[in-house]
């Protein structure tokens, strides 16, 4: 999907905002757990009323940024691989306070979709994901 630019001030709202049912604040998912925790979240988001992801950004409101010119090509290969089917998202970047933070946006699908690794789909419910 072609990404659009993002504006900082509408990051700013969004993490002003907080978490939701449709916003979830994550750090650069590094670790194997953190990326399958990441892909319940788009999961859960694809199977409900769709949402927005902001990588770089703590759930204590604090950006705290995603560098490396890696982590856009891992985002894409977790919604990709580790989905099933594929969850489609776009993926943009902005840079706040001089730091890097990625925005995924994830529509509400017509598929049901689950982890790929153990076949669950998940549904979110409030700032948290459910098996549906």
């Amino acid at each position: 999907m072609e990404a659009e630019a993002i504006t900082e001030a509408t990051i700013r709202q969004l993490i002003d905002a907080g978490e939701s049912e449709t916003a979830e604040f994550r750090n650069v998912p590094s670790h194997p757990d953190m990326q399958q925790s990441m892909a319940r979240v788009m999961v859960a988001f694809a199977n409900t009323h769709g949402g927005t992801i902001l990588v770089g950004v703590d759930h204590r409101h604090h950006i705290t940024g995603a560098p490396g010119a890696e982590i856009e090509g891992m985002l894409r290969e977790i919604a990709t691989k580790r989905t099933k089917p594929s969850v489609e998202t776009t993926i943009r970047s902005q840079n706040m306070e001089g730091k890097p933070v990625y925005v995924i946006t994830i529509a509400p699908s017509k598929h049901r979709h689950m982890l790929a690794s153990n076949g669950l789909p998940y549904m979110r419910v409030g700032k948290s994901e459910q098996l549906a």
